[in-house]
């Protein structure tokens, strides 16, 4: 008896899972979890290598890391490589106070997208633009523009923390590893193609050339492929480039 029902809950299990693997996420909070099934065969976080195990939980011993507040921090964060405010700018929900809580404070940007607008919860919730992240660097970033700093000096002034990436507060400038940058640059250009994003001309020119500078992984392609099961559609970015390494 103790068997059938373990059988019948893994059983229930299994199809809980499918259907939520056929389909695309409503919304931001659907979309963490469904990226967290996709993500976990590559449990490492995004810009600094720390592994994290099925629950989140990031171990920070096996990478070096040392976030200011262990307990904030212990779990990963979901990133919008494309921050939301870039897509979210152009809303009118974004812009103007147009929505209404229950005591008639009206009230705009976030939370009024996510409420009145399907197109501002198809964005939250697009799985191409989803990674896992530490909170405190995910925090950190903001919504700041990517950008290259060239020189060492700069490096060593702006590096964050002991991960790799460097963080401008003054300029509001954000530069990931190079090991990330090509991923980077395919997301962020699948992005504006399909939302109409402007990325202003200069790190337009940036993005594509670190498209063509850093070769497709095979986890990136594997990543785009899973992704593409559940909202059908790939990043020809990715696709385009094709796995190198």
């Amino acid at each position: 008896m103790l068997k059938k029902s373990l059988l019948s809950i893994v059983s229930l299990t299994l199809i809980y899972t499918s259907l939520v693997l056929a389909l695309p996420p409503k919304n931001f909070d659907e979309a963490k979890k469904v990226a967290s099934v996709i993500w976990s065969e590559h449990r490492e976080t995004f810009y600094c290598p720390c592994p994290f195990d099925k629950h989140g939980i990031i171990d920070f011993k096996r990478c070096g890391y040392t976030p200011n507040d262990m307990l904030k921090d212990k779990r990963i964060s979901w990133e919008h490589v494309v921050p939301v405010s870039w897509y979210g700018v152009s809303l009118e929900c974004w812009k103007k106070p147009i929505c209404t809580t229950k005591k008639g404070k009206t009230y705009k940007g976030r939370n009024c997208c996510r409420k009145i607008s399907p197109l501002f919860r198809q964005m939250e919730a697009d799985l191409h633009n989803l990674v896992p992240t530490i909170r405190e660097v995910n925090s950190a970033r903001e919504n700041y523009q990517f950008q290259e700093f060239y020189f060492e000096k700069n490096r060593e002034k702006f590096n964050f923390n002991q991960c790799p990436v460097i963080i401008d507060e003054r300029y509001r400038l954000f530069e990931p590893p190079d090991k990330d940058k090509g991923m980077v640059a395919r997301i962020s250009l699948y992005m504006a193609d399909k939302y109409g994003i402007d990325l202003g001309e200069r790190q337009y020119r940036m993005l594509t050339d670190w498209n063509n500078r850093f070769p497709v992984s095979h986890w990136e392609k594997r990543w785009n492929n899973k992704v593409a099961l559940i909202d059908g559609e790939k990043n020809n970015y990715i696709e385009q480039r094709g796995a190198t390494e």
